[in-house]
């Protein structure tokens, strides 16, 4: 089943189908398989690949939704519903908020995926989001301590720090200097921030009032995510 590298779309479709034809392989199996044969090809390009063109061309591959997860509860790499779970993780970096059904769907299904199983991944992904942030006491204060700052200005935030902003992976912090002083603001602690806010105008910020904070929220973090 080796192939040259001149080989194009369809001979990649192909290979993916046969691929699946000869054994249980999931979607992000698929791609690695791929991206052993093509390393020359951008990983975007053969995910869509796969998500797309070879499911439509009859592969059929293993929906693995209900493997074990990992420690720390997310579903195991190469399964469905962490595909799912990262898209969701993507979208709402890329929004500042909580990703919804609907994005996460499309998003899914324009890869190629099941609709069923984007919905059925998304509910465990937004349950996980509630059960984490509902587990969380407001951030600790810790002691003050030095950074050292490199001749480009990067700096190093230390685990320590990372967990009690409960920063994760990829995300991008909003920075602030105030009267000298640098703050920086996960997107967790953000929401969470402007949660409160609007609980003291009542639930969901209902009412001018309320409706006011989630406007300068929401203008907020376009400019600082240069969406404007």
């Amino acid at each position: 089943m080796a192939m040259k590298k001149k080989d194009g779309l369809a001979a990649k479709i192909r290979f993916v189908v046969d691929l699946t034809a000869a054994r249980s392989v999931t979607p992000a199996g698929a791609v690695k398989k791929l991206q052993e044969q093509y390393p020359e090809s951008k990983p975007s390009y053969l995910r869509t690949v796969v998500y797309a063109h070879a499911r439509k061309a009859g592969a059929r591959f293993a929906e693995t939704p209900a493997a074990a997860p990992e420690r720390h509860g997310r579903p195991r790499p190469g399964t469905c519903f962490r595909r799912v779970w990262d898209l969701a993780d993507q979208i709402t970096r890329e929004q500042g908020r909580r990703a919804t059904r609907r994005e996460v769907r499309e998003r899914y299904e324009g890869e190629g995926g099941r609709g069923a199983t984007a919905g059925a991944a998304y509910q465990s992904w937004n349950k996980a989001r509630e059960d984490s942030s509902a587990g969380h006491a407001p951030p600790r204060s810790l002691e003050p301590r030095q950074l050292a700052v490199t001749a480009d200005g990067r700096c190093v935030i230390p685990r320590e720090l990372r967990a009690a902003m409960r920063l994760q992976p990829g995300d991008r912090v909003i920075a602030r200097l105030e009267a000298g002083e640098l703050r920086l603001v996960s997107p967790a602690v953000a929401v969470e921030q402007v949660q409160a806010r609007m609980r003291k105008y009542g639930a969901a910020g209902e009412g001018a009032a309320g409706e006011g904070v989630v406007d300068r929220f929401l203008a907020e973090r376009r400019a600082l995510w240069g969406e404007e």
